[in-house]
């Protein structure tokens, strides 16, 4: 069940979406719904219900891990690492970022398996959130004077910013307790073992959710990457050219 509503902020967690009485029982139509938290939703014939968002809000889970089925569990073993992103989760986003990453690590001889990419995915994610505050076309109050990396670790440089985008929009997640219920799609990225002797570097897989696919908000969120339906899975190349083109 899909629960639409206002959102409320949570002191241990990100802002939920209660359930609106009034708007469900419009979802029993094909018609669009617009709740109060900016979705557009519509039951569309099956058990799930569909949502658009604007991609600047789009959020999503990834999961860094061997094999594309290590990643569907529930109770996934190891090695498994997993990332919540606030927003830009829509696939030609994360695919790209996904592509660079890995000609990257490549290129600088740092693959080092599942954990260490989602660590890798997030500090590439902050870098492109940076230049923003180095804009020199924004106001003072929203900039960020800085000349080398260390200024951006200084405090008293960053103190007028509220809640900057490259110390927030990202949480490492534990894959147990599923997902928040407000992503847009699930992830999961397969990086196999690269061996010394190998000619070419191995191909990553993946696998992507279709938008809202999956158990959301009050529905069991724990089960959301078992439950998901996957409108991609292959290659990652394959991936980005099927999304991006």
């Amino acid at each position: 069940m899909l629960a639409v509503g206002t959102r409320t902020a949570t002191s241990n967690g990100p802002a939920r979406c209660s359930r609106s009485r009034n708007l469900a029982s419009s979802l029993n139509t094909r018609q669009p719904v617009r709740t109060d938290c900016g979705f557009i939703a519509r039951r569309d014939g099956c058990r799930r219900a569909t949502c658009r968002r604007d991609p600047m809000s789009t959020r999503c889970q990834l999961r860094f891990v061997r094999a594309l089925d290590d990643g569907r569990t529930t109770d996934p073993t190891d090695p498994v690492a997993q990332v919540y992103t606030h927003s830009d989760g829509y696939p030609e986003g994360v695919l790209g970022r996904l592509h660079q990453l890995k000609q990257l690590l490549e290129a600088t001889a740092s693959v080092r398996g599942p954990g260490y990419a989602a660590a890798q995915y997030v500090f590439l994610e902050k870098l492109t959130s940076m230049p923003l505050y180095l804009d020199p076309s924004r106001g003072p109050e929203r900039r960020l004077d800085a000349s080398s990396p260390a200024d951006v670790c200084d405090p008293s440089r960053l103190q007028h910013l509220s809640q900057p985008l490259f110390l927030l929009g990202h949480g490492i997640e534990e894959p147990r307790q599923g997902i928040h219920g407000d992503e847009a799609y699930l992830y999961i990225i397969a990086i196999p073992p690269y061996e010394i002797e190998q000619v070419e570097p191995p191909a990553w897989q993946v696998a992507v959710s279709e938008q809202c696919g999956f158990p959301r908000w009050d529905d069991q969120t724990d089960d959301a990457f078992r439950e998901a339906t996957w409108q991609f899975e292959g290659m990652l190349s394959e991936a980005v050219t099927q999304f991006t083109a």
